[in-house]
């Protein structure tokens, strides 16, 4: 028996298949790829504004007036997620000022009040004048949170503002030990992320030790010293990974800090650093990852 198979009659085009199909493709697609998908034609725009597909949002732009009809027209009360970057040349510096305001940042409150995680990643090439955030203007329900090259403006970071708060990054920010030391009000978070160079480590130090829910302490790239370590490591005995990664300053004494642990489940992250030993374990329970 032979079986001839028609590919001409078994061809089917992207508008033949039912809305429910395209609904479940483009779930897949990310929002700059959604938006492009609505310009394709009239059936592709109706799908493509389902609020339901805009749950995770990306922006990378240095036009205010772009970002201001971003946030009204694709934020709703269904985005669980948000990545805005501004980036771009060093002589676009009014750009960078125009695009973190107050105003734009209060559309993310008014348009998004379940916003779940929120990313503002700023250009290394900005001023320290125009990179400010305020936070009292973002979503209150935030869980986490991450900043980039951003300039946290109050000094008691509005921890009333994130008490739901259980995820905080701050890359390259400017922290002072007044900050830190409101995160001991926020009672769910549990990992926090301070990267970079900071003049102000030692006072970062004593407030960072306080904060006994912890789980995992990432320090990298700033300079941490042995002493250091030390505290935090016999300080936060709930901590369950640190990582420190290319802190040129930490030696193989760390070692001989983490063999005083007992009775603990630690996993401390050490790459690129002075370190010589050739083991990764420390004892049964300690992990060493160099």
């Amino acid at each position: 028996m032979c079986f001839v198979f028609c590919f001409q009659c078994a061809m089917v085009s992207f508008d033949d298949l039912p809305t429910e199909i395209i609904f479940s493709i483009f779930k897949h697609l990310s929002s700059c790829d959604l938006a492009k998908a609505s310009r394709i034609c009239r059936q592709w725009r109706a799908i493509s504004l389902d609020p339901m597909l805009w749950k995770h949002l990306y922006f990378s732009n240095n036009s205010a007036e772009k970002l201001r009809m971003f946030l009204r027209h694709r934020l709703t009360k269904y985005a669980v997620s948000f990545v805005l970057r501004v980036e771009g040349k060093p002589n676009q510096q009014k750009g960078y000022q125009s695009v973190l305001t107050s105003a734009n940042l209060k559309l993310l409150k008014e348009y998004a009040p379940n916003l779940q995680e929120l990313t503002l990643i700023c250009s290394a090439n900005v001023t320290s004048s125009s990179n400010y955030l305020i936070e009292d203007n973002l979503p209150n329900d935030l869980s986490k949170l991450t900043l980039i090259n951003i300039i946290v403006y109050r000094t008691n970071f509005a921890h009333q503002f994130f008490r739901n708060l259980s995820y905080l990054k701050v890359d390259r920010g400017s922290l002072r030990a007044e900050h830190i030391q409101s995160f001991a009000k926020m009672p769910y978070l549990t990992h926090l992320s301070l990267n970079g160079k900071s003049p102000y480590l030692k006072c970062w130090i004593r407030e960072l030790v306080k904060l006994k829910n912890l789980r995992t302490l990432d320090l990298s790239s700033t300079f941490l010293t042995d002493q250091m370590f030390s505290e935090i490591v016999l300080s936060l005995v709930g901590l369950e990974k640190l990582v420190v990664n290319r802190c040129a300053f930490l030696t193989n004494g760390i070692i001989d800090i983490l063999k005083t642990i007992v009775d603990r489940n630690l996993v401390v992250q050490a790459e690129m650093t002075r370190l010589t030993s050739e083991t990764n374990y420390i004892s049964s329970n300690v992990l060493l990852i160099i």
